[in-house]
């Protein structure tokens, strides 16, 4: 009962906010539910641009059933600029390394990625030291996001839209190769953010899963490949290292 009260809570606390425009971040906290005596440490999940931490709802029960303590960052997204979300993610991450000890994971979906890799960047000789996975991260940019970026009105209510283009000169192409454990899962049909533009130059393994973009953090072989990593560093087992 006490689980469904918080989501209630979470859900009442995610749409006031928006109303309000209010720029705080919040986060749900679920419990491990697994069979393990002892926590198997602590999953932050980070969504994309124009969502709410309700997308990451489903990973987050499955990580919580597998022993994790999952807290599902929520954040609005199109108000502030990818630095901004940064900063507040960077004070929400010292905060949860105070109260909550143990390895410190992060799965993020599409714009997360960037946001966490800006936090990295801002935060590398005291990162935590868990791993992460992104799911359809422009970590390259976005052809689409480029596109888009020409809509005058679309940068306005998206901020870090243009921050995420597929040009040279834009932010995410100026951020440091990530130096923290990471594996990418792209998706193959995905109109957002191509395969090739997923990738980093760092990262440990790569996976392309048949799905869309929106919703590929919800996939029962996204879900399996998510929680192998966090536990062996690849998304199967035995995996070499993919190219890059």
């Amino acid at each position: 009962m006490e689980i469904q009260s918080n989501i209630l809570l979470f859900v009442i606390s995610v749409l006031r906010r928006r109303v309000l425009l209010s720029s705080r971040p919040a986060a749900l906290r679920l419990e491990p539910r697994g069979k393990t005596a002892r926590p198997a440490g602590t999953v932050i999940l980070i969504h994309g641009l124009g969502r709410t931490g309700l997308s990451m709802l489903v990973p987050g029960f499955f990580l919580s059933r597998n022993g994790y303590s999952v807290l599902v960052y929520d954040y609005i997204s199109g108000k502030s600029s990818v630095s901004r979300h940064a900063a507040m993610l960077l004070d929400f991450i010292r905060d949860v390394r105070q109260t909550m000890p143990g390895r410190i994971n992060f799965i993020t979906h599409s714009l997360g990625g960037i946001v966490l890799r800006c936090a990295a960047a801002n935060f590398a000789e005291s990162f935590p030291d868990g791993r992460t996975v992104m799911l359809a991260p422009p970590n390259r940019g976005s052809r689409k996001a480029s596109l888009f970026s020409k809509f005058p009105f679309l940068p306005l209510i998206l901020k870090p839209l243009r921050e995420i283009r597929s040009d040279e000169d834009s932010f995410a192409a100026s951020l440091p190769a990530p130096q923290f454990e990471h594996g990418v899962i792209a998706a193959q049909f995905d109109a957002k953010v191509g395969v090739d533009e997923a990738k980093t130059d760092t990262m440990q393994d790569f996976l392309v899963v048949e799905s869309f973009h929106t919703f590929i953090m919800n996939r029962r072989d996204v879900l399996a490949a998510c929680a192998e990593f966090l536990r062996q560093g690849r998304f199967r087992a035995g995996a070499v290292q993919s190219p890059k």
